[in-house]
């Protein structure tokens, strides 16, 4: 993680888990689904372009010395 410098994410809360980070995302999916179908699929569609085109454009890809943004996207929390 130090390589890559990717922020860590360490709750304090006693009734955070898994789970519960799942709820949340499931609800916030639910409700902008719900809202705006159309558009939740665009930003759905975009960010995963996004992510997509940072891993195959990175010029991590063809230096090696510099941390893999491969490495940063996974270790990300």
């Amino acid at each position: 993680l130090d390589l890559a410098s990717a922020p860590n994410f360490r709750p304090t809360f006693k009734q955070f888990s898994w789970l519960t980070s799942l709820l949340g995302l499931v609800g916030c999916a639910a409700l902008i689904f719900g809202l705006r179908p159309a558009y939740a699929c665009g930003v759905a569609l975009a960010c995963c372009s996004l992510v997509i085109a940072l891993h195959l454009l990175s010029p991590a890809a063809s230096e090696p010395k510099w941390g893999s943004l491969s490495q940063a996207l996974i270790f990300h929390q």
